[in-house]
């Protein structure tokens, strides 16, 4: 899969999860222990330098039905994780841009 959108949800054990400072150009990353809900995952698929890039967002919730939500950057599954993917015709690239320091879709 090259171009695609993607929706989810499931469990997962574990997540790590990012903020982007647009300031420090870094992410601010936590992780988050389980068992986790997804509540929901959403993002898309493109290539970036011929390479496959992922990018994926998603809202958690632990066991107090506290919410968590940000940039996935990984996430060990639980019990279950179902996404389906709507694959695209028109390819999606990503292109670095120096001033926000982040990889942005070439629209």
């Amino acid at each position: 899969i090259k171009s695609a959108w993607f929706t989810g949800l499931g469990a997962a054990q574990n997540a790590q999860l990012g903020l982007y400072n647009l300031d420090t150009k870094e992410y601010t990353k936590k992780v988050v222990q389980g068992p986790l809900e997804f509540a929901n995952i959403t993002g898309n698929i493109a290539l970036k330098d011929s390479d496959v890039a992922v990018h994926c967002h998603a809202t958690l919730s632990n066991k107090d039905m506290i919410a968590f939500a940000g940039h996935v950057d990984k996430a060990i599954i639980g019990a279950t994780c179902e996404i389906v993917f709507r694959i695209l015709d028109t390819p999606l690239t990503r292109k670095h841009d120096d001033e926000i320091g982040l990889n942005l879709l070439e629209i």
